[in-house]
């Protein structure tokens, strides 16, 4: 793995982090749980993984392919639940 890709994977981790609060923000926001807050949760993944694509520099502006996005959207989700999971008080 050269140091490129860690870089993009490094990236892609950090903005599941961010998911977790941005998500819990929105959830708190609007009031929302269980199916809704899952597609929430999807929606802020997908827009974050978009994101640190760029960030990363694995797409751009000029040569945008969806080829990439679903390996990023899985590391920002995973990343972000995984984050909630061993962050979130217990209940």
């Amino acid at each position: 793995m050269t140091s490129a890709e860690l870089i993009a994977l490094g990236v892609q981790f950090l903005s599941g982090l961010i998911g977790v609060g941005l998500t819990q923000w929105l959830k708190a926001k609007f009031d929302v749980e269980g199916t809704t807050a899952l597609l929430i949760a999807a929606i802020v993944s997908a827009l974050l993984a978009i994101g640190a694509l760029f960030l990363s520099g694995e797409i751009t502006l000029t040569v945008f392919t969806w080829e990439n996005l679903p390996n990023a959207f899985g590391i920002v989700f995973s990343a972000a639940t995984l984050a909630y999971k061993l962050l979130m008080p217990k209940e």
